[in-house]
């Protein structure tokens, strides 16, 4: 999924009108709608606040696969964000082990 489609699905499933986003943000109305045409792409720092407004890591933001490969060892690992009690935002990667004999 494109960055363009993530921004505008993320967006509607919360019920945020293209002003409330910019709001929240600190951009223009037409920053969204430009970001949500696919003619330009948010910053980083407009990166980590939407994935703070949403709680998705910024791999989801810019259209990332959801199966995440460790590039160690060629593992599958799940992408997950969660909030701590002081709103840091961290990411949990998780995988299996599977032991071969």
């Amino acid at each position: 999924m494109d960055t363009k489609d993530v921004l505008y699905e993320l967006r509607t499933k919360n019920n945020l009108s293209q002003d409330d986003l910019a709001e929240k943000v600190f951009v223009t109305r037409q920053a969204v709608s430009r970001w949500e045409k696919g003619e330009t792409v948010p910053n980083t720092e407009t990166l980590k606040l939407l994935s703070n407004l949403y709680n998705v890591s910024i791999n989801t933001l810019l259209g990332s696969p959801h199966k995440l490969i460790c590039q160690c060892c060629g593992m599958p690992l799940e992408d997950a964000m969660k909030t701590t009690a002081n709103g840091v935002m961290l990411t949990e990667l998780t995988f299996t082990v599977t032991w071969i004999s």
